[in-house]
């Protein structure tokens, strides 16, 4: 189990890390931005392309900037000794957690709830569900076999 000055070490090479990373993502977005040549030069799929690639940089570089606010609020919560103190209920938070998700500011019973715990279970299309488009009967394939499957 690590203690206390060890997760603030992990918590400050965290922040060194992610402070790395967003200075390297925020340089990704100037390789995708069009230029005159790009519009004349460039198929639409190309431009497609780089405009996909920026969006994916920045969302990348506005996730790393979010981690690193965590990360920043927990060495400051080290710095006021409030650290491992969980702020909804004021109980500790266990050191199992801290280890898991060293920025944590709340116990597992006061944390909120993530959106995905609440996704409904996947679709399963049945056969009898092909839609109003599709006539033809339950048990017709919908890719019938053809003479060079061997059948």
């Amino acid at each position: 189990m690590p203690s206390l000055d060890a997760l603030k070490v992990r918590l400050e090479q965290e922040r060194d890390r992610l402070r790395s990373e967003i200075r390297a993502a925020a340089r990704l977005p100037a390789e995708y931005r069009p230029t005159v040549e790009s519009y004349y030069g460039n198929h639409l799929a190309d431009a497609g392309t780089d405009t996909f690639e920026e969006e994916k940089a920045l969302a990348l570089e506005a996730h790393l900037a979010g981690l690193l606010g965590k990360v920043e609020d927990a060495l400051r919560r080290f710095a006021e000794g409030t650290y491992g103190i969980c702020e909804n209920c004021g109980q500790p938070i266990p050191l199992e957690r801290l280890e898991a998700l060293p920025y944590a500011a709340t116990c597992l019973a006061c944390r909120p709830p993530r959106a995905d715990r609440r996704r409904s279970p996947p679709v399963r299309v049945d056969r009898q569900d092909r839609g109003a488009m599709d006539d033809r009967p339950a048990d017709v394939p919908l890719f019938p076999p053809s003479a060079t499957d061997g059948a």
